[in-house]
């Protein structure tokens, strides 16, 4: 696999792999780092003669062009509580068949007529239940 210098991936692990750094905008010397340097420059801090930032991912999301956002620029906050107003409303709709049912699982199956204690059924669904 290639690796491109300045190159950001998302890892799971609670350590860099080796010639990686984590980013969580801490300040790195140029003299060791400066192809990476040349790249990203002071676009997240640093003061350009000895050291520059590495961006600052933590608790973050990374933002791809369109979004609004600058490159470098940060927003946001960490935690939210979202009110009702906030949520758009929505629906999803139920299907079903008036067929029999004879299956125990929803998996690959849809809503169908019970006797048996049994609610779902192979079939193509014929009905809609709600919109």
């Amino acid at each position: 696999m290639t690796v491109y210098i300045g190159e950001i991936r998302m890892f799971a692990g609670n350590f860099a792999p080796a010639g990686w750094m984590f980013c969580q905008g801490q300040t790195i010397p140029i003299s060791e780092n400066d192809a990476l340097f040349q790249l990203i420059g002071t676009t997240y801090g640093g003061d350009g003669e000895e050291t520059f930032k590495l961006p600052n991912l933590a608790s973050r999301v990374p933002l791809h062009q369109g979004t609004g956002f600058i490159i470098g620029q940060t927003g946001g906050v960490e935690d939210v509580t979202l009110s009702i107003q906030q949520m758009t409303g929505h629906t999803h709709a139920m299907l079903a068949t008036t067929s029999v049912s004879s299956q125990t699982s929803p998996a690959n199956n849809v809503v169908a007529q019970s006797s048996t204690g049994k609610l779902y059924v192979e079939d193509t669904p014929t009905a809609n239940l709600a919109n």
